[in-house]
């Protein structure tokens, strides 16, 4: 294996890097990440400067590095298993683009696991963060898709609820507001209250495949 950072060879690297028995395994590793970690970098930046307008420069420094940290762990993990997916290895423009693909879907589920999260809470609670027009149509989104994915028995009445709980969450309505719309006509505030409560629930708990889905 090449072992100058100036003659890097994709594919001879990638090899190694998926090989622990390979003695060049560890040299590979290091190549890897010293070829790749800024433009990893950018590309979470990208994403995190998308979210929020006000955000303090070391909490952003902080959630960055964490997320290029976990970007790396999971390309390195089952034997780099990541790595070893990608067959277009003469292709170094085709490598990066999987690598934005994988870094960008990664920055998004640990922001909303972070990001999102914490908003709604703050929403729920206090509703002290300011949160950025793009910022607020990503967590929109997030929401629906989630309460959807995890309808369960009462699909029915399922946008029906997201439809509420988007109102009363990031809209701020009221439960009096609620139930003026014919669409919520004879919804009292117990059921309002109970929509509310098992949307909340559905939205904090962890998705076990997200990390499957990152590669796919």
């Amino acid at each position: 294996m090449k072992t100058e950072l100036c003659e890097f060879d994709l594919a001879d690297v990638l090899k190694s890097c998926t090989d622990r028995s390979s003695s060049a395994f560890e040299r590979a590793c290091f190549l890897f990440i010293n070829k790749y970690k800024n433009y990893i970098y950018k590309i979470v930046c990208k994403r995190c400067s998308l979210w929020y307008q006000d955000w303090p420069p070391a909490e952003m420094s902080e959630i960055i590095n964490d997320i290029v940290n976990d970007i790396f762990l999971l390309l390195f993990k089952r034997n780099a298993r990541a790595l070893a997916q990608f067959k277009a290895t003469n292709s170094e423009a085709a490598f990066r683009g999987y690598l934005a693909t994988i870094s960008d879907r990664m920055a998004l589920r640990k922001l909303q696991k972070k990001v999102i999260h914490a908003s709604l809470k703050d929403i729920y609670i206090t509703k002290e963060r300011t949160i950025s027009p793009d910022a607020k149509w990503q967590i929109f989104d997030y929401i629906v898709q989630v309460l959807r994915m995890r309808a369960g028995k009462n699909g029915r009445h399922i946008e029906r609820n997201i439809l509420l709980f988007n109102l009363y969450t990031l809209e701020d309505y009221t439960r009096d507001m609620l139930q003026l719309p014919p669409i919520f006509c004879g919804m009292g505030h117990r059921v309002v209250d109970n929509v509310i409560c098992r949307a909340r629930e559905k939205l904090t708990k962890e998705d076990e495949y997200y990390m499957r889905e990152l590669l796919h």
